[in-house]
């Protein structure tokens, strides 16, 4: 292994040495390494965190017919229709765009009005 090998693998093992999943690249798939070798040939990384975005209209099964408010807000609307633009709760022209829903409403939950995606 060279010394600039082993400075970019320095990091990594840290993180594995504090309990952070370990991937590594093997035919342009991301596998996780339960017990990496450290194989100087192979790329590994640090698995990243998933991210939490916006739904848009594909997701709308996870959406669809459920009840939402204003964040920290009691009063709820449900949702009444979706299209490619966003969420109507009440007149046809009163659209929400699905970023606008993200940052401001909640489910009666008080999960979130979005998902997780891996990066």
């Amino acid at each position: 292994m060279t010394k600039d090998k082993a400075k970019e693998l320095l990091p990594i093992i840290e993180a594995f040495a504090n309990g952070k999943v370990i991937e590594y690249l093997l035919n342009a798939k991301w596998s996780v390494a339960t017990t990496p070798d450290w194989n100087p040939d192979l790329k590994y990384r640090i698995k990243p965190k998933p991210k939490l975005v916006p739904f848009t209209f594909e997701d709308n099964l996870l959406f669809r017919d459920r009840w939402v408010k204003v964040k920290g807000c009691m009063p709820m609307s449900k949702i009444l229709s979706f299209d490619m633009r966003g969420v109507y709760f009440g007149m046809k022209n009163d659209v929400m765009k699905y970023d606008y829903c993200f940052k401001n409403f909640e489910f009666e939950d008080n999960s979130t009005f979005g998902k997780y995606v891996n990066e």
